[in-house]
């Protein structure tokens, strides 16, 4: 009688796993070719998550793949497009005008340091900060995200001193500063400094004008 085959389950180390995922979706993992490190990215995703944040990605590379190393392995190769930072239910209250969604937290929230992180998503298209403790020292990380099509920073502590960097922003389509420290004038100079973009302030907000 033959004996036994043992089988052994053989863990693929996360390098090789990236490399795979990087070769099968046709990317080098370099900077110079893909605009950010691979890893970077994945890094960023982590640390996104660990301040209760969530990412949206557009996945990239053949199911099979997929199916092989994991949905959450292959974050890698995918392409963020929209980042969401979730607020607990006290600062919920304390921020917004109107309740919203509260969602489980975990672990510490979004705050102006801890922003940086979203610069390992350079392509990133949507960011939501709304009634998180973001100021205007974070909107200078938000400053060197130059395709963000939306950004909502509704419920935070921006004020009109980030005028200057929001302007910068002239891939902006949709922009909500509402209930924060941006005044009326202030959201009529961001109309004007982002003609293409539809602005959401003081200036045009039906309860800051009741």
């Amino acid at each position: 009688m033959p004996a036994e085959v043992q089988r052994f389950s053989v863990r693929l180390p996360r390098p090789l796993l990236i490399g795979m995922a990087a070769a099968a979706t046709g990317i080098a993992a370099t900077g110079v070719q893909i605009g950010v490190p691979i890893y970077r990215q994945h890094v960023a995703i982590g640390e996104i998550e660990h301040f209760n944040g969530s990412v949206q990605l557009h996945p990239r590379g053949p199911e099979w793949l997929r199916q092989l190393i994991g949905a959450k392995r292959m974050e890698c190769v995918g392409k963020p497009w929209h980042v969401v930072f979730w607020a607990d239910e006290a600062t919920l209250m304390r921020r917004s005008r109107f309740g919203g969604r509260v969602v489980a937290i975990e672990g510490p929230l979004i705050n102006d340091t801890a922003l940086a992180c979203v610069l390992g998503l350079p392509g990133l298209e949507k960011l939501d900060l709304a009634f998180s403790n973001v100021t205007d020292a974070g909107v200078e990380h938000v400053n060197r995200l130059r395709n963000l099509r939306s950004l909502r920073l509704e419920g935070t502590d921006v004020s009109d001193a980030s005028i200057p960097l929001l302007s910068k922003l002239q891939s902006l389509k949709v922009l909500n500063v509402e209930h924060t420290r941006i005044t009326k004038s202030g959201g009529r100079a961001l109309e004007v400094a982002l003609p293409g973009c539809v602005v959401r302030g003081p200036h045009n907000d039906k309860w800051e004008n009741w």
